[in-house]
């Protein structure tokens, strides 16, 4: 391993079974568009008079599939994850004149910067970054983003200088980038805690919200080591009080999107102007609107809302 000693689950390109990418290129993505087009040529009866006659009307169709890079910004949070960045967040309540002190338990894993990266095979010094928390992990096999886009729109010219349109566009993505936590507090363990706490240790701090990464004493030599399914992979540092994984992220192309859009435009020339109003009645859902949005960890179909960026009217 590159090291050795790291937390379980914590690894890195060239450990055993680790592709040497973030995400393999994928040259089978076809993407093709297709459009239409059709000029009506009545000339008289109703139909001539909604179409206003021969070239006076056009009617056109499209569809197109549009593939998109991941954001570069979102691999920016991954060069700093540990042990190529250091920062931290205390999992507990500190003293303000000892940052790093438990008010808890009194455990204080010592001054952490400044900092010296190791370099590949060391070992010994991760109790600098534990728990290992807000660091976000791309997932291997996430896929490329792409946009369905379609449209359906009439124009008709009125009187020898203006030109009505009327439009459906929509839009469907799939594959947005989103925050997935994979390492949530579990509800029901915490409830198990307090059980447990009112019976032998009532003054205990109970668990509940905010407190998921604090290790309780249930009594009779037995700890209760977070409330995360993660929280403890190897165990090395626990007697520094110290667990191995808090909050974290996967940057997923989980979320997906829709959008659909009624438009009417009307432009008029007059000599060398030309004026032009619109308007738009649109709606935008999806859940997650940037890659900085975090995801239902459990149910992802939940966070379907109006999107952030949603505006209804548009003119």
């Amino acid at each position: 391993r590159v090291f050795p000693d790291a937390p379980l689950g914590w690894v890195f390109p060239g450990d055993p079974g680790i592709p040497n990418t973030l995400a393999k290129p994928q040259y089978d993505r076809f993407a093709p568009r297709l459009g239409i087009a059709y000029s009506p040529e009545f000339s008289g009866g109703i139909l001539g008079t909604i179409f206003g006659g021969p070239g006076k009307t056009s009617i056109r169709a499209a569809y197109g599939l549009y593939y998109t890079a991941v954001e570069d910004l979102t691999l920016f949070g991954e060069i700093g994850d540990a042990p190529f960045g250091l920062f931290y967040v205390s999992p507990t309540a500190v003293y303000l004149e000892e940052p790093y002190k438990d008010r808890i338990s009194g455990n204080d894993p010592g001054q952490r910067f400044p900092y010296t990266f190791p370099g590949v095979g060391a070992t010994g010094f991760w109790g600098k970054f534990l728990p290992i928390a807000v660091s976000p992990a791309y997932k291997v096999d996430n896929v490329m983003p792409y946009t369905e886009h379609y449209n359906f729109n009439i124009q008709r010219q009125i009187g020898s200088t203006t030109v009505l349109t009327l439009a459906y566009v929509g839009s469907q993505g799939h594959h947005l980038l989103a925050n997935l936590p994979f390492n949530p507090g579990s509800p029901a363990r915490c409830f198990e805690i307090n059980a447990i706490l009112a019976q032998s240790n009532p003054a205990a701090t109970p668990c509940g919200p905010g407190f998921e990464d604090q290790i309780y004493d249930l009594g009779n030599g037995q700890f209760a080591y977070g409330t995360r399914p993660y929280s403890v992979t190897s165990g090395r540092y626990l007697s520094q009080g110290l667990l191995d994984f808090g909050d974290n992220a996967w940057t997923s192309t989980l979320a997906n999107s829709s959008y659909n859009s009624l438009q009417v435009s009307l432009e008029k020339r007059v000599g060398a102007l030309r004026f032009l109003g619109a308007y738009t009645w649109g709606k935008s859902l999806d859940n997650g609107s940037g890659y900085r949005d975090y995801l239902n960890p459990y149910d992802q179909r939940v966070d379907r809302a109006l999107s952030t960026f949603n505006v209804a009217h548009n003119f």
